[in-house]
């Protein structure tokens, strides 16, 4: 499904998405949506992408799996992300990067893939109350410099690391973090 160009506007709500190309929902060029409550699965891309200056998403009580990344935020996009199941995807849960590129993510349950979280590329998010569990290989990643955020009142467990910053600019405060293999990743802070 594609939701583009500049004043477009859309909601999809009980929705069962799929899609055998690349991303089951895609939301670019200034458009503006809002997923409510939908299955979205099993994609070779993205289960939602959200890519370009301007465009924004909401995405709320959604059901997002098998996908190289279950939602990823892209090129200046904006979103709002808040209690969805984001799991079993082939990357990353969740991938914030680009300059101007903005996430915040609160309430949702972000488990099950090879990383919860990766913020990269001088991208900006908040990431608040979410529970982020067993991603094999790290629940939440910050990379490249000018990447900042805030990562505050979460539950992070199981996986090979909890944290990982690498260059990149994070507030990290009022999480509980623990049964990794390692708890922080290799530590770069600026």
């Amino acid at each position: 499904m594609l939701i583009e160009g500049l004043g477009t506007k859309g909601r999809l709500e009980g929705c069962d998405i799929t899609s055998r190309g690349a991303n089951a929902v895609q939301i670019s060029e200034g458009a503006h949506a809002s997923l409510v409550a939908n299955a979205i699965h099993d994609t070779k891309g993205s289960g939602v992408l959200i890519v370009g200056d301007g465009s924004e998403g909401r995405l709320e009580r959604n059901d997002v799996w098998g996908h190289e990344h279950g939602v990823a935020l892209m090129q200046g996009a904006d979103a709002f992300v808040l209690v969805n199941k984001i799991h079993d995807c082939l990357n990353a849960g969740v991938l914030v990067g680009g300059v101007g590129t903005k996430g915040l993510f609160e309430w949702n349950r972000v488990f099950g893939n090879p990383h919860g979280f990766i913020i990269t590329d001088g991208a900006t998010s908040t990431i608040l109350r979410n529970r982020i569990h067993g991603n094999s290989k790290a629940n939440v990643v910050f990379q490249k410099p000018g990447t900042r955020g805030r990562l505050a009142s979460n539950a992070i467990f199981g996986g090979a690391v909890g944290v990982d910053i690498k260059h990149a600019e994070l507030l990290v405060e009022s999480n509980a973090i623990y049964s990794h293999e390692k708890v922080w990743g290799p530590l770069t802070l600026s």
